[in-house]
């Protein structure tokens, strides 16, 4: 990108240039490596997979630590069938329960367990110990910056009005 903010545009429509060919090979890389190492490493430390960590966590910031199944879906970016088998799954830990949606009738509430809440803070201290170990000490502050920066500017491109940006994030632009 130059100054202005434009895309370079010197290779033929769909070529990446040399440069942005290896920023991408090393970000879906890096990435990659990073979501399996995670996820491996959660899952077989604490039982739960990334996946089930944001409904656990999606839950535990909702008022009442309850959502509708169709909102829960959307806000942890799953299918409404792949949410169903995760919640079902997570039901018969003792995690999460579900009930009826008092107020219409129709679908149905996920809501929080004790026992979810309690998983949910273990399982939020391994990953944000091992996100440390493996992302942000390789890197100095200005690149943790940098890597922010990068990574909103594609959230706000990708995500428009089905995937609002996460609160956390908005609020972290705000300081």
């Amino acid at each position: 990108m130059s100054g202005t903010g434009q895309r370079s545009m010197t290779g033929s429509a769909g070529e990446l240039t040399p440069t942005q060919d290896a920023a991408w090979r090393a970000f879906s890389t890096a990435a990659r490596l990073l979501l399996e190492e995670l996820d491996r490493g959660m899952h077989g430390d604490t039982g739960l997979s990334l996946s089930y960590c944001e409904v656990l966590g999606q839950l535990a910031e909702a008022p009442g630590r309850a959502m509708r199944m169709a909102e829960l879906a959307t806000a942890s970016r799953m299918s409404r069938s792949r949410l169903s088998h995760a919640v079902g799954s997570l039901e018969r830990r003792g995690l999460v329960t579900r009930r009826d949606f008092s107020l219409d009738g129709r679908g149905h509430l996920a809501v929080l367990t004790s026992d979810g809440l309690q998983a949910l803070e273990v399982a939020h201290a391994w990953h944000a110990g091992r996100v440390r170990q493996c992302l942000f000490d390789v890197l100095d502050d200005a690149q943790a910056g940098q890597l922010h920066e990068i990574s909103d500017a594609v959230l706000r491109h990708l995500a428009g009005p089905r995937h609002p940006p996460n609160a956390k994030t908005q609020s972290l632009r705000k300081h």
